[in-house]
C-alpha cells in the first residue's frame, strides 16, 4: 500500500485532487474487457436481449472504440455512457428507450460497486486533511457522469464525501486534452490557491496537471497489478476468439 504522506512529503495544501479509478476507488486486476464482458453478461440475462453475449461484448466494445475515436480530436465533446449504450444497442438492432438506457445503467452501476473497493490508505489521509480545512476533489476522465460516479462513491466509501467532483462526461472537458484542469481552476476560483493532484495516469494526472500550475503526483499501480490486468486482458480476447 502507498504511504500518501511520503507521496505529498507531509506538505499541507489547500485543495487535495485526486482521480477516481484505480486511485480513490480500486479495481480488481481484471481488464476493462473482462469487466465489458460481465456486464454484458448482465444486460442479456436482465434486460433480456436475445444475442449472444459474445455479441453484445463486442457491441459494447466496438461502441465505445467509435465513442472516444468520433470525438478523439474534438476539445469540446467527451462521450458519455448514454451516447454509448445507444450506439451499442443499435449495433446490436436492440430497440431501447430512456427506461431501458436507465436500467442499463443501473445494471451497469450495480456491477461496478461490487468489484470496485476503497484505497483505504488515500480515504484516511484525505479525511485528515480534511479535518485540517483543506478541500478535496476528484477529477475523473470517465464516462460515467459526476451523478453516476457520485453514487459509486457512496456506496463504497461509507461517511466519506468529496467536495466537488467533475466528470468528462458531464463538462465534455477532458484532462488529457489539458480543457478539464484550467475549467476546474476557473470554476472554483482557485489560482491562488495551493493545490496537489494525484492519478495513476502518467500524462493524464502528472503532465497535465503541471502544465497548468496544479502540482501533479504520479500513483500508478503496482507491477504486479499491470501485469495481472495485461493477462487477463489476453485471456478473455483469447477465449473469445478475438486473438
Amino acid at each position: 500500500m502507498k504511504c500518501y504522506d511520503a507521496y505529498f512529503r507531509d506538505k499541507t495544501y489547500d485543495i487535495y485532487s485526486v482521480d477516481i479509478f484505480d486511485t480513490l476507488l480500486l479495481r480488481k486486476y481484471q481488464c476493462e474487457y473482462y469487466r465489458f464482458l460481465e456486464i454484458s453478461k448482465i444486460f442479456k440475462r436482465k434486460l433480456n436481449i436475445k444475442k449472444c453475449v459474445n455479441s453484445i461484448w463486442l457491441a459494447r466494445i466496438e461502441a465505445a472504440r467509435i465513442a472516444y475515436y468520433t470525438f478523439g480530436n474534438d476539445q469540446e465533446k467527451e462521450p458519455n455512457i448514454t451516447y454509448i449504450y445507444k450506439l451499442m444497442f443499435d449495433i446490436l438492432d436492440v430497440n431501447y428507450d430512456d427506461d431501458f438506457l436507465h436500467s442499463a445503467l443501473e445494471l451497469e452501476l450495480s456491477y461496478e460497486s461490487s468489484v470496485l473497493s476503497p484505497n483505504s490508505n488515500l480515504v484516511s489521509f484525505l479525511s485528515d486533511r480534511k479535518k485540517n480545512g483543506s478541500s478535496v476533489i476528484g477529477i475523473s476522465d470517465m464516462y460515467l457522469t459526476s451523478d453516476s460516479i457520485s453514487r459509486l462513491i457512496s456506496n463504497i466509501l461509507s461517511g466519506f464525501q468529496l467536495d466537488y467532483l467533475f466528470s468528462s462526461a458531464d463538462l465534455n472537458k477532458s484532462k488529457r486534452k489539458g480543457s478539464l484542469f484550467p475549467y476546474v481552476i476557473d470554476r472554483l476560483g482557485i489560482e491562488d490557491k495551493k493545490v496537489i493532484h494525484c492519478g495513476d495516469n502518467y500524462h493524464s494526472d502528472y503532465s497535465m496537471p503541471i502544465k497548468f500550475g496544479i502540482i501533479g503526483i504520479y500513483t500508478p499501480r503496482s507491477r504486479l497489478w499491470q501485469a495481472a490486468n495485461k493477462l487477463s486482458n489476453y485471456r478473455v480476447m483469447k477465449r473469445l476468439g478475438v486473438l
